[in-house]
């Protein structure tokens, strides 16, 4: 016993030093991060240090932070010290390597072939889009971007980046090839005399490129293929693509799951609702522009252009938002536009006149051009021509007037009413719009300005932010704040938004209005629930209702599709000119409860938008 109790005690003190050891080794090495490093910026936006790991061990956990894909073409697998991008959107995919910078660095032999090795998170980025911008601006990273190619942006902070020359703008002075950055100037004032390449490296502090083009120009490049997928929800989880190689999955990834429950919950409740309402995403061009190779087909021929709907393409992300926002697309049904008009690919129609677009609007409820750009050309064919604000919503009011059919114009086309809108509610200094760098970041909000402009009961708090009314608001890309401040859509000077710009190191503000729903909650009021139209009677019969005369009040009903109610409820009737209506319809609505054999009052049709439309 005694000699147990001796060896129990030698045991005891080898623990003792093994636990020792452990705690000496864990010291060493420093504990395993909780957080993904992240880069840190100075109170004016520019960067202060690099995230980096003081030490790494092969086999430790570099990123507990980690992001899950679920509707984008790519993919994310992390192998402890770094992480295996891939690009499956293009083929051949992409292939990158991110090493957690203060770890060792992965090589081909032992991770594979790849298309690029990466420290993250990226220090200094070339962007080639203003797209990513929101998405660099809303990780906090906005600090990263020290080139781009052209400032097609609201941005205040980075304009205010871009003058003071932290960020440069590379569309104009520098150029990158095989041989890396240079420029090309004249040696002395002789204009006849050859330019000079001069090398310019490592310029501005840039070490990779990302663009979403497949030949993208700039050192390390890194292609994005966003515009690839086809709906905006997909595109814009490309996010979490950019968020890889900038440490911040949690973040974004909690802002990806909390964008798609707005969105399913905003598209549930559109969804509810009796009338589908049709919406046609269209283009207009004054002038023909013909293709760098000459290629008929590649032309973008003047007049109106419709894509018919086809899930294969990109383009079918315009059908899949308008249905989602509860609506049906116009798109879908192509066969009151003239074949002789269709383009090779067999879903074009191109070069559209007036006249032949008339037939196909005469059942749409709204119009939204992708976009109201001017120029010169397009308004004189002169690019030097000038254009001014006023001169640009003339003509695209113009456009409009011309495809009115004065006897029957339908509802989107009603000219005491015109539901047609552009995508220019926010413009950038050089007359672009600001829609397709937000709606990547916040398709749920572009999905409520849809649904708005259909359905505005949904969710009464949201206010429109990228469409505007065209022949209300205002048109076109050319008004300038300076002399229409009160002008929807009036575009500010690049100086102007940097003089805004009060704390360069904020994050992208977002445009959601918060939850789903409005006053409303949401969905349609259900009939019989509001007490304040408890009066509002229709003493009639169904049998005396059908012997009204073309003379008499006129009425209009439909079925309740989706709040169908059966046996007792199932179908809906507007009397016009009912003393309960209100806002500006004249029809007050009733559902028709088949076993008391009663109206039951519903609500005005201001708010319930009922009548003059395809019943489903």
């Amino acid at each position: 016993f005694q000699d147990f109790i001796i060896r129990l005690k030698r045991v005891g003190a080898m623990m003792r030093h093994v636990i020792l050891l452990g705690a000496l080794l864990a010291v060493a090495r420093g504990a395993s991060p909780t957080t993904n490093a992240v880069n840190t910026y100075k109170t004016d936006g520019t960067l202060d240090a690099a995230g980096s790991l003081a030490s790494c061990v092969a086999g430790d956990e570099a990123f507990p932070e980690k992001t899950t894909v679920s509707f984008g073409n790519f993919q994310v697998d992390y192998k402890k010290t770094y992480k295996r991008v891939v690009n499956t959107a293009v083929t051949p995919n992409k292939v990158y390597l991110l090493y957690q910078r203060g770890c060792p660095a992965p090589t081909t032999e032992t991770a594979g072939p790849n298309n690029g090795i990466f420290a993250v998170p990226l220090t200094g980025v070339k962007v080639d889009s203003s797209t990513f911008f929101p998405w660099f601006e809303y990780m906090g990273d906005r600090g990263a971007i020290r080139g781009v190619n052209g400032m097609y942006t609201a941005s205040q902070c980075m304009w205010k980046n871009e003058i003071s020359g932290y960020t440069k703008n590379v569309a104009f002075g520098v150029s990158y090839d095989s041989n890396g950055w240079y420029t090309m100037v004249d040696d002395d004032t002789n204009s006849t005399t050859p330019k000079v390449r001069t090398a310019a490296p490592e310029y501005n502090g840039i070490t990779s490129t990302m663009s979403g083009s497949a030949y993208p120009t700039g050192p390390a490049q890194i292609v994005l293929s966003d515009t690839l997928e086809k709906d905006y929800y997909s595109q814009s989880e490309w996010v979490e693509y950019v968020a890889v190689f900038m440490n911040r999955e949690k973040q974004v990834l909690d802002h990806s799951k909390s964008t798609r429950e707005r969105w399913v919950c905003h598209s549930t409740a559109a969804n509810q609702n009796v009338v589908k309402k049709k919406i046609l995403w269209a283009s207009y061009y004054n002038v023909t522009y013909v293709a760098w190779n000459a290629d008929p087909d590649s032309a973008t021929l003047m007049g109106w252009e419709v894509r018919k709907c086809d899930h294969t393409s990109n383009r079918h992300r315009h059908c899949k938002l308008i249905t989602a926002a509860g609506g049906i697309p116009a798109m879908a049904d192509v066969s009151k536009l003239p074949e002789a008009k269709k383009k090779n690919d067999g879903f074009t129609y191109q070069g559209m006149t007036s006249e032949e677009m008339i037939p196909f609007l005469a059942d749409v409820d709204v119009i939204i051009l992708g976009s109201t750009y001017c120029d010169g050309n397009t308004l004189k064919g002169d690019y030097s021509a000038t254009v001014s604000g006023a001169e640009c919503e003339a003509g695209w009011k113009d456009v409009i007037r011309a495809v009115t059919d004065t006897t029957n114009p339908g509802p989107a086309l009603n000219p005491a009413s015109y539901q047609v809108y552009d995508t220019f509610r926010i413009t950038d200094p050089l007359g672009g719009t600001d829609f397709n760098n937000g709606v990547h970041m916040e398709p749920d909000v572009i999905l409520e300005d849809y649904i708005k402009t259909m359905y505005p009961m949904v969710n009464t708090d949201h206010e429109f932010v990228w469409l505007r009314n065209i022949m209300t608001e205002g048109v076109g890309s050319l008004h300038k704040c300076a002399d229409d401040p009160t002008k929807v859509g009036c575009a500010e000077t690049g100086q102007v938004l940097a003089a805004k710009c009060t704390d360069p190191s904020a994050a992208y503000v977002l445009h959601m209005t918060g939850g789903c729903g409005g006053a409303a909650g949401g969905v349609y009021p259900r009939w019989g629930e509001d007490q304040s139209l408890a009066g509002c009677a229709l003493p009639a019969t169904w049998a005396q209702l059908t012997q009204r005369t073309e003379n008499d009040v006129a009425f209009e009903t439909g079925g309740l599709g989706n709040l169908m109610d059966l046996p007792r409820f199932g179908v809906w009737l507007c009397e016009e000119g009912h003393a309960c209506a209100t806002g500006d319809s004249p029809f007050f609505c009733f559902v028709f409860d088949e076993v008391d054999k009663v109206f039951v009052p519903w609500g005005p049709d201001s708010l319930l938008q009922l009548t003059n439309h395809t019943y489903v």
